[in-house]
């Protein structure tokens, strides 16, 4: 088991990004890991190959391309980034998925969890 918060926490601040927003966009992809533990921030194929991702289920690289994702749009505001990262680039304005993870973002100051290990090679994709 390793500290999902002090992954989170290095990946965002290696990115110059929120680290509560990126515990947000973890929370709100995979339920804290419960929903997608091969896939935590739930990235499509090609999404995690231009970040360098090659086992979206290894939490701590998936939590690094994460957060390089999100500093490619930090000049958007949060709204845009979280936006850009939800419908892609060049998706519109997303509201409510910016809601939900902000909301999620609160949790950043509660106590850590405890993420399980995903099998090794794991490669599972959904939206980014």
């Amino acid at each position: 088991m390793a500290d999902a918060k002090a992954i989170v926490t290095e990946a965002a601040n290696k990115y110059g990004v929120e680290p509560r927003v990126l515990w947000g966009v973890f929370g709100q992809e995979s339920s804290y890991g419960k929903g997608a533990p091969n896939n935590p921030f739930q990235f499509e194929p090609g999404t995690a190959s231009s970040l360098g991702i090659k086992n979206t289920g290894n939490f701590r690289e998936a939590a690094t391309g994460a957060a390089r994702y999100l500093a490619q749009y930090k000049s958007r505001g949060v709204g845009g980034m979280l936006s850009a990262y939800n419908a892609g680039p060049a998706g519109a304005y997303q509201p409510e998925y910016v809601s939900k993870v902000l909301a999620r973002a609160q949790s950043y100051g509660a106590g850590g969890i405890s993420i399980p290990q995903a099998s090794a090679g794991t490669t599972t994709a959904a939206p980014v």
